[in-house]
């Protein structure tokens, strides 16, 4: 009889162990799985900012002088940072943590983006400007 309680004891030890290995290993895939989602959707908000921005200059240099447009761009890519940098005729996005970056190739353009608040970007005597 003691042998039977302790064999019992011991099946019902495995059988918890193997119960908290699947609930793990399930929620272990299911996090995976939103990580990956959220990576794809940062992703894809830095593709469009860098986009934005780019249309933004291509379309001002097109313009005619006098030409002036305000715009933002978001604050946070879900709930992540990211740098945004004008320079050489380039357009560069990226997250902080470097996982996520694009460049666009633009028309010349001086001055640099504020990604807090409005930008301003102007044409004045056939040169584009970025918040000068």
């Amino acid at each position: 009889m003691k042998f039977k309680r302790a064999q019992s004891g011991i099946e019902f030890i495995i059988l918890v162990g193997f119960l908290m290995s699947g609930f793990t290993l399930f929620f272990l895939i299911i996090q995976e799985d939103r990580a990956s989602k959220v990576s794809d959707l940062q992703n894809s908000q830095i593709k469009e900012i860098g986009l934005t921005l780019k249309n933004e200059i291509d379309l001002a240099y097109e313009s005619s002088d006098g030409y002036t447009r305000e715009f933002e761009l978001p604050r946070y890519t879900y709930g992540s940072n990211f740098t945004i940098l004008v320079t050489e005729n380039l357009v560069l996005v990226s997250s902080t943590d470097l996982k996520h970056s694009v460049s666009y190739s633009v028309s010349p353009v001086t001055g640099n983006v504020k990604k807090i608040g409005v930008n301003i970007i102007r044409k004045v005597d056939g040169e584009v400007k970025l918040n000068e």
